[in-house]
């Protein structure tokens, strides 16, 4: 899916915030690739529509972490392997995202480019 574009003040935004007042979430605007000739398809031009769009999700899988079942962890064991999973993951990310990241979204960044 693609989100619509919400800038602060908009029309979008407003009616989120109202949903929100009135239901406690906000609902996404978004919309995605369309699958059939009915009404939604005249009404958008057939340009646009509810199902997902066809695009490939990669998933890379890192090393496992050795943690030891403990009956009663302490904070210090709990911060521990969280702290090595952590790192892990960052070292995930670091070894990978250039082979994934796409630049054409919005915010890309710049180290990423070269």
């Amino acid at each position: 899916f693609d989100q619509v574009a919400n800038p602060t003040g908009g029309g979008v935004r407003r009616f989120q915030l109202w949903c929100k007042h009135l239901i406690g979430v906000t609902p996404p605007l978004l919309y995605g690739r369309n699958l059939s000739g009915g009404i939604w398809r005249r009404m958008t031009g057939g340009k646009h529509g509810v199902m997902p769009k066809r695009e490939s999700i990669e998933v890379v899988v890192g090393a496992p972490i050795r943690v030891p079942k403990i009956a009663d962890p302490t904070n210090a064991q709990i911060d521990e392997y969280h702290a090595l999973y952590v790192s892990a993951l960052k070292d995930l990310y670091d070894t990978h995202r250039r082979l994934f990241h796409k630049l054409k979204r919005e915010g890309s960044h710049e180290d990423l480019a070269k």
